[in-house]
């Protein structure tokens, strides 16, 4: 903490310019939305949640943070906002106790169907059907009538 805004961001990019030895790193990931990192709410809103390769500068309002900072540098950002949402969509669970072993949630798999399976089911079926139609229609003659002889009078 050094006091202020602009000597938040400062600090945090020195540290990373020692970290680096000056160079610009390969990716800068924001986590949440912390004033140094995003500079104002506004700069937040500004940039959806997602991966960003380039990042226009004039699309933040405020242009203070760190994810500003890094846009200016051209780094590519991982910005993820609103992590209770994206915990919900994954259904990840918020402060675990006991930890869960690594690879298990919705987060590492996703359910898919085999459109090819589908489609030689619903061939199968359809085809069904039609041998269904085709004997009902054959089986029927015009001149039987449904009604028995001995029922008319």
């Amino acid at each position: 903490n050094e006091g202020s805004l602009e000597g938040n961001i400062r600090k945090r990019l020195q540290i990373i310019d020692e970290l680096t030895g000056g160079e610009n790193p390969a990716l800068y990931i924001n986590i949440g939305g912390g004033i140094a990192s995003t500079g104002s709410k506004a700069d937040k809103n500004a940039l959806r949640s997602g991966y960003h390769k380039k990042i226009k500068i004039s699309i933040f309002p405020d242009k203070k943070g760190m994810l500003f900072e890094m846009a200016k540098r051209g780094v590519p950002v991982i910005h993820l906002a609103n992590i209770s949402d994206l915990m919900k969509k994954y259904e990840l669970p918020i402060n675990p106790v006991p930890l869960p072993e690594p690879g298990n949630g919705k987060l590492f798999y996703a359910s898919r169907y085999n459109i090819y399976m589908v489609g030689f089911a619903a061939f199968i079926l359809l085809l069904t059907l039609g041998i269904f139609v085709f004997l009902d229609h054959n089986n029927r003659r015009p001149e039987e009538s449904i009604v028995s002889e001995e029922i008319q009078v």
